[in-house]
């Protein structure tokens, strides 16, 4: 540790069945005990970040640290271990220096119970309550849940953000279509005759329906080439809504890409198609 320097940390008070619990390896040292208590020296177990930040180049098993700052009347920790990494947000996929200490030695104001079974979680509810209050029936007991239930409820904004973003895409999708199937559409009309002209002159059908398919393919080629500059720019702005995907990830962008290509290429066709069945007299008549 530095002297005179901030440096933070997660505080987290466990039990020793925590790291069991949750599947959290220990890969340096031990893991709380029935021999650490509040009559014995406290103790600390500290995460794989927090020993490579803190004590690079040095074993952190028998260094001292203690919470709060140099004025604090927190009791100094004795390192015993070093915890594999694990995030502890929902957002934010950083991994943060984390302070484990026995809740032996430091008794947090309240407490989760966490329950590994092999068989239906909820099944041993009312076991575990019984247990809990032949400890303590003052013991307050609610929110009992599973794991996956929990972790639903904390990704409710996130999953309601990400259905919001969904639907918005979609409708954006929807407007691509109509704008490019209404641009095409003016295209044609305005170049009615040129078509007819065309197709006078011994033009097949398929080559004017070449010619305006090429034409929205530069005008979707050159929209897509903004669009993604720009969605490059802007998407840093949702990073912190996105979970296992990079903002920047090539196959995203190599996919919306191709779905937007493919939505004006079906777009621009039913324009193109009744642009290669104009009827040349009546086109020139028109005019």
């Amino acid at each position: 540790m530095v002297p005179g320097k901030f440096q933070s940390a997660l505080q987290l008070p466990v039990s020793s069945g925590y790291f069991a619990a949750f599947h959290i390896p220990i890969v340096n040292g031990r893991v709380f005990t029935s021999n650490d208590s509040l009559d014995s020296v406290p103790v600390a177990v500290v995460s794989r970040t927090f020993a490579d930040r803190y004590l690079a180049g040095e074993n952190p098993l028998g260094h001292r640290i203690r919470m709060g700052g140099s004025n604090s009347h927190e009791k100094w920790l004795t390192i015993v271990g070093v915890a594999e990494e694990t995030s502890y947000s929902t957002w934010d996929q950083t991994l943060q220096p984390a302070v484990y200490m026995n809740v032996a030695q430091v008794p947090p104001d309240w407490a989760t119970y966490a329950i590994r079974s092999d068989g239906d979680p909820l099944a041993l509810a009312a076991p575990a309550q019984k247990a809990l209050a032949g400890l303590d029936p003052s013991l307050p007991l609610d929110m009992m849940m599973t794991y996956a239930k929990y972790v639903q409820q904390l990704l409710t904004g996130l999953i309601y953000a990400a259905a919001m973003l969904v639907i918005d895409a979609l409708i954006a999708l929807l407007l691509a279509a109509i704008g490019i199937f209404g641009v095409m559409t003016n295209l044609v009309g305005e170049r009615t005759r040129e078509i007819g002209v065309r197709l006078a002159l011994g033009a097949r059908r398929e080559d004017v329906l070449g010619m305006i398919l090429r034409r929205a393919s530069w005008l979707t080629a050159a929209g897509l080439g903004v669009g993604l500059l720009l969605a490059f720019g802007l998407a840093q702005i949702v990073a912190n809504l996105l979970r296992g995907v990079s903002p920047h990830d090539p196959v995203v962008f190599a996919s919306i890409a191709a779905i937007i290509a493919a939505i004006a290429l079906v777009a621009s066709w039913f324009p193109a198609r009744r642009a290669s069945r104009v009827d040349p007299m009546v086109a020139l008549r028109d005019e």
